[in-house]
């Protein structure tokens, strides 16, 4: 399988799938050894399949890990001219099988959760976190509510991704950078900043890092890991974070700051179209006219993102304290 995986991920891009299909191919040798592909069988897979039921592992993934050796087979099959007769990792039943972890179930903070957490050490006593998060973890569990980003489109922000358009400062998410992914894309966005990130002395927070020469909002962070990601130190921090300040909940993440800013924009009456442009998931390519067009030039219109975010707010959320006196200090070496 190791020979499939190898020529396959030539043509792949994204550094996290790699990591992931090749730790599958691995976990299938361990448990079988040297196996050469012709001589897998059913029987084979089935016993991955019991394995990995036996770990508790959901059912979404052992489907995925059973699917990744599916395609690493199709690839083969179709372009390396493997002898075979049939793919043994199709038709590989999942349903019914006992001992399936049940899947994670994310929820929306509350606001009485926010206000536990911006009222917490790292927000009222200047608490940083040691290693990489640093200022990261001040600024990305802040931005979460407001914003609704996937954690690492935040992290591998660049300077020049914060900008001024029309007078109205946003963090534009995107992939122009090589370091730089987005999921999709419909994920190319730009968000309009809301205002209580502005008062929180986020722009004075970039003009500094401009003014030190910095190309990254977040220098400190790394992507030297195995998944290629910026997000990892933070990621892992804030999940132990929540659980030093009470907010232990299972089914808390830092995902879940996107549901909060979802559930939030319905609440307060945006669109639903203006809300899936928020946070990523509007598809621009109806007009048959633009279907051709890059993210960066198939955006949604912005003063209604503008309105958008002006029109989202958190009743009872309690971040005054947050406020800083000058909140657009040094932010004109951001327009140098």
């Amino acid at each position: 399988m190791l020979h499939l995986f190898e020529d396959w991920k030539l043509k792949q891009t994204r550094p996290r799938t790699l990591a992931a299909v090749h730790n599958v191919v691995m976990d299938f040798r361990t448990l079988h050894g040297f196996l050469a592909v012709p001589d897998i069988t059913k029987a084979h897979v089935r016993a991955y399949r019991d394995a990995l039921i036996e770990r508790r592992l959901s059912k979404g993934t052992i489907e995925n890990r059973i699917g990744f050796l599916s395609t690493l087979v199709r690839h083969g099959m179709r372009e390396l001219v493997e002898d075979l007769v049939r793919n043994p990792f199709e038709r590989i039943d999942v349903v019914g099988a006992q001992g399936l972890r049940a899947p994670k179930e994310r929820r929306a903070f509350s606001v009485k959760e926010l206000n536990a957490l911006f009222a917490s050490r790292l927000y009222t006593q200047g608490y940083r976190p040691d290693g990489q998060a640093i200022d990261a973890a001040y600024w990305v569990p802040l931005l979460g509510p407001f914003v609704g980003a996937r954690i690492e489109e935040l992290c591998q922000l660049r300077l020049d991704d914060v900008q001024r358009i029309n007078g109205v400062w946003c963090i534009r998410i995107c992939d122009l950078d090589e370091e730089q992914n987005v999921k999709t894309e419909s994920s190319f966005r730009r968000v309009p900043l809301h205002d209580v990130v502005i008062r929180s002395g986020f722009l004075v927070y970039a003009a500094r890092m401009a003014a030190a020469g910095h190309e990254r909002l977040f220098p400190t962070l790394s992507n030297h890991n195995a998944n290629r990601i910026y997000s990892n130190a933070v990621g892992k921090w804030f999940g132990r974070y929540l659980e030093t300040i009470g907010l232990g909940d299972s089914r808390l993440d830092y995902h879940s700051f996107r549901y909060s800013f979802k559930q939030q924009c319905s609440l307060c009456g945006l669109s639903d179209e203006v809300r899936d442009a928020l946070s990523g998931h509007w598809v621009g390519a109806k007009d048959a006219g633009r279907a051709y067009l890059r993210g960066e030039n198939r955006q949604y219109s912005y003063p209604k993102l503008t309105e958008g975010i002006r029109q989202l707010s958190y009743e009872e959320l309690q971040v005054d304290h947050l406020f800083v006196d000058s909140p657009l200090d040094g932010t004109d070496v951001l327009l140098a």
